[in-house]
């Protein structure tokens, strides 16, 4: 068992690809995966909370400054930026909905194996994504509904209420396991840990292609528009990330670019499931592809954008 989770481990990337085109290939599947969307998201969040360096953290927060820099620009920069496009062009309402929803939540929590897997800043990814989605609920359903005007029909309170209950129980559960194990325990299963989170991540990739190959028999130039809408974003986003904290250094630049560009529309689906227009849904969940697909592709882009790194300090 512990090989198999080692395996799973080495070939994250391979494996979260392979997820999604299973559950496009498997419609019955994906079906029978559906009602584990949600205790998937919740586990996944556990799990990710749980093999986080409580020190490195630590020492990260000691000089917040970078991590603040980064949380503002995730927060309020890209999501300005993205209204300012959105504005610009003329997409179906469900589509600009959920690309704004897109670039104001947090940095996906696998951004931090990605971190350790790309050899890029493990701490002020850790800081930024844990901070940022500890506190999501404060900031994005105000942002949202308010700022931007995008209708849900849960509303704020509820909102708020729905990504506190994820989120907070994730880090409830977290608390307690740390509190009733050794931290030694806990590191020496950290090769389990990671192959549980594959595990979880192709269930959950699996999961959210339920209806997707009926919708692209059925409306593929709607499918296409949102599927290139939303590498186009992560992309996009990631650039504009790189570009903004070159200054910090090329590693940290694009520890923040992969930040920007990689959001957690998993604890939206999570949230909002059965309270927001199918359109706004589709999008979260055809927005899971280049999360699912770029990290295989992106490896030797940032392994070179990071290579003189030595020369850009």
């Amino acid at each position: 068992m512990t090989r198999a989770l080692a395996f799973l481990a080495r070939h994250a990337t391979t494996v979260m690809a392979l997820g999604v085109f299973l559950g496009l290939a498997a419609p019955a599947l994906a079906e029978l995966f559906r009602p584990l969307l949600v205790p998937t998201v919740f586990l996944l969040l556990v799990t990710s909370l749980l093999r986080q360096d409580p020190d490195a953290l630590w020492h990260q927060f000691r000089r917040p400054w970078l991590a603040i820099l980064v949380f503002a620009w995730l927060a309020l920069g890209t999501s300005l930026i993205m209204g300012g496009v959105l504005a610009a062009v003329d997409l179906p309402p469900g589509l600009e909905a959920g690309l704004m929803l897109m670039a104001c939540s947090a940095p996906l929590i696998s951004c931090i194996p990605f971190a350790l897997l790309f050899r890029l800043d493990v701490a002020l990814t850790s800081a930024v994504t844990l901070g940022a989605t500890l506190i999501l609920p404060l900031y994005l359903p105000p942002l949202a509904l308010h700022l931007y005007g995008i209708e849900l029909d849960v509303g704020l309170v509820g909102f708020i209420f729905r990504l506190v209950g994820l989120i907070g129980g994730a880090f409830l559960v977290v608390w307690l396991l740390r509190a009733v194990t050794a931290r030694s325990w806990i590191e020496r299963q950290a090769v389990a840990i990671d192959g549980l989170n594959v595990i979880l991540l192709l269930v959950f990739a699996v999961a959210i292609m339920d209806g997707v190959a009926a919708e692209i028999a059925d409306r593929p130039g709607r499918v296409a528009l949102y599927v290139a809408s939303a590498f186009l974003a992560n992309i996009g986003l990631q650039a504009l990330g790189i570009a903004v904290f070159l200054w910090s250094g090329r590693e940290r630049a694009v520890t923040c670019g992969m930040m920007s560009g990689n959001r957690n529309m998993a604890i939206l689906i999570g949230a909002l499931a059965g309270q927001v227009d199918l359109a706004v849904m589709l999008f979260f969940v055809l927005g899971q592809l280049p999360i699912y697909i770029l990290p295989a592709v992106m490896r030797p882009v940032y392994r070179r954008l990071i290579a003189n790194r030595a020369v850009a300090r």
